[in-house]
């Protein structure tokens, strides 16, 4: 029979009859019985519970329901729905069937995959990186540790801010789940800064199974710049950050930075040097970090403590790098050592005798980065500083030669910092400041060091102090010279900082356009100049702002200087440590520098638009 039938009971009694009660009645059919499972479908997740949704062939109704993992009972219902609790259950896939009953009929439904997940979901990796600078077409991503549940990407979930307001911003989740990138609606402002968050409890962002996503305890802030970042920080996931940093720039165009850091998992405060490469995706390392000593070393670890380093490529595309190093235990001599990097061994090997051990010693730490420089020959030129005085030491391929009277010893010329270039003709040109404030420029002409310009080769400047110089050459060979100035106009009484550019005009030293002003608070902050690829001199420096310092940079054309960039010439903020400009490939400014204000223990690395 089909279709549903009604019948009437009356239930007759003295005093009358009931009212009709009808009963429908459904004829079972001779048709197999089926069942499916329709939620989850496919795959489910879960951390604490799974509930699942059955449905049998042709709309009918089970009697009851038994749930199966394998061939154990998971549990039973007498309705269409069940709910598994997996919260005591190990991390695994389990495969669950449905066994339906129906009168005397029953049937099983395929099996779904049950992932049971209760590791909780973290981020492994962020872009534009947290303190640092982001690029205005620089995409706003981050990366988890797993797939995310992309209905947890709510508007209340992830919020972009600029300047402490809301915007409109649109997301988007990869294929498989783990990269969420977030587009906002309008071109970001510059400078500005940014921040995204993430929410929290009941707008929490979850994986699959619903584990709430654990939040990165740096808050994810950056300031928004016109340069586009190169790669992340250089000094990765190292346990100490970075400090003493150096760049220089490969035959590609990528830069290589030079920095002491601590090692992973080493519970000693003992620095080693690290070089590492952006090979166009990421920073990698260039041989291991180094240490020249061994032994007892200070505090009686296994190694002594790098301080600050320079490097630079040599004519066969390998970096060569010098670093200075406690030489005793109980930390009164400082030396310090060069060595190349050997691509075949991917190692790196001595220059010189004893480890690569530079000639003297020094009691302080160093105050400058020691110059390295590779002469059209091929030819590794240093300057450092021992006891006696300033050194410049050329390598003949065996040993450490002086270049100049007394072993290339020229005095005291190192007090605030030193710098070195080298001519035209491949000899060096030096400048460094003397006790009483002027910077002392000298060149090497073959055979002894001869002064450069008037005052028997001092820079004089009414009124001005001199610190912290840095020193390159014109395409013409003649010096500029950047540094801070201290000056106290006269008739003013009030001190003043700035940063100066000075260049020699083969007979005197001229200033270049009107002084940056604002220096910052701290003299012996860094300032740096380079040349772009017409030539013309581009300088960067920190600008005392409230709470920190902004970077700039500006390029000196029709007289005067021009922010690059922007007509500020702002960058974003930055720390107090190094300033580091190369050119690079396509006329591409590389800028190089210790990260924001605070966080300076970190190394950023930016190239101009």
């Amino acid at each position: 029979l089909g279709g549903t039938w009604c019948g009437q009971v009356t239930v007759n009694q003295a005093v009358g009859s009931s009212n009709e009660v009808f009963i429908a009645l459904r004829p079972l059919s001779a048709a197999p019985l089926t069942v499916a499972i329709t939620s989850p479908i496919g795959t489910g997740y879960a951390s604490s519970s799974q509930t699942f949704q059955v449905a049998l062939g042709g709309g009918l109704l089970p009697d009851n329901v038994e749930f199966f993992n394998g061939n154990t009972l998971i549990g039973t219902a007498n309705n269409s729905s069940f709910t598994w609790f997996t919260g005591q259950l190990p991390e695994g896939s389990y495969s669950v069937t449905a066994r339906a009953t129906l009168g005397t009929r029953t049937a099983v439904s395929p099996p779904v995959t049950v992932i049971v997940d209760h590791t909780l979901p973290t981020v492994i990796s962020r872009t534009p990186f947290p303190g640092g600078l982001g690029g205005t077409g620089t995409a706003i991503q981050a990366v988890f540790s797993e797939a995310i549940l992309a209905s947890s990407l709510t508007d209340a979930s992830v919020v972009l801010k600029v300047a402490g307001v809301a915007v409109a911003r649109s997301l988007a989740l990869s294929g498989d789940g783990r990269t969420l990138t977030i587009t906002p609606s309008a071109v970001l402002p510059v400078p500005a800064e940014v921040n995204v968050t993430f929410g929290f409890s009941s707008t929490a962002i979850t994986d699959l199974a619903r584990n709430a996503l654990v939040y990165p305890a740096t808050a994810w802030t950056w300031t928004t710049s016109l340069w586009s970042p190169i790669g992340g920080p250089v000094e990765g996931t190292l346990k100490l950050g970075a400090s003493y940093p150096n760049m220089t720039l490969g035959a590609d165009g990528q830069p290589l930075v030079s920095f002491a850091a601590q090692q992973p998992n080493v519970t000693s405060a003992l620095l080693d040097l690290y070089v590492r490469r952006f090979d166009g995706a990421n920073w990698q390392n260039v041989g291991g970090p180094l240490s020249a000593l061994t032994g007892p070393g200070v505090f009686g670890y296994d190694q002594s403590s790098v301080f600050c380093s320079s490097l630079a490529m040599d004519t066969s595309g390998n970096p060569v790098v010098i670093w200075q190093e406690l030489t005793e235990a109980n930390q009164t001599q400082y030396a310090y050592y060069v060595r190349r990097f050997n691509a075949a061994t991917a190692s790196w090997d001595a220059l010189g005798p004893n480890g690569g051990k530079l000639p003297g010693s020094y009691p302080n730490a160093c105050e400058s980065a020691p110059p390295l420089l590779i002469d059209s020959s091929g030819r590794v030129v240093v300057a450092y500083t021992d006891l006696s005085g300033l050194l410049v030491k050329r390598f003949d391929g065996t040993s450490w030669v002086g270049l100049g009277p007394d072993d290339g010893n020229l005095g005291r010329l190192d007090f605030g910092g030193f710098s070195m270039a080298l001519g035209n003709d491949g000899n060096p040109v030096l400048v460094g400041n003397e006790q009483n404030g002027f910077a002392h420029l000298k060149r090497y002409n073959g055979s002894t060091w001869d002064n450069v310009g008037p005052y028997g080769g001092k820079l004089r400047s009414a009124g001005v102090t001199v610190g912290k110089p840095t020193l390159i050459l014109d395409a013409s060979g003649n010096p500029l010279l950047v540094s801070g100035t201290v000056s106290v106009p006269y008739g003013s009484g009030v001190t003043t900082q700035d940063v100066t550019v000075f260049r020699y005009s083969g007979t005197d030293w001229q200033e270049l356009g009107p002084r940056a002003a604002n220096y910052g608070v701290a003299f012996g902050h860094e300032a740096v100049v380079a040349l772009d690829a017409d030539g013309n001199p581009v300088l960067a420096y920190l600008g005392a702002v409230v709470n920190g310092y902004n970077l700039y940079v500006k390029r000196f054309t029709n007289s005067s200087w021009q922010g690059v960039g922007s007509d500020s010439g702002v960058v974003g903020v930055a720390g107090t440590g190094r300033l580091l400009l190369r050119l690079g490939s396509a006329g591409k400014l590389v800028l190089g520098f210790n990260g924001s204000y605070t966080n300076t223990s970190t190394i950023t690395v930016i190239r101009s638009p």
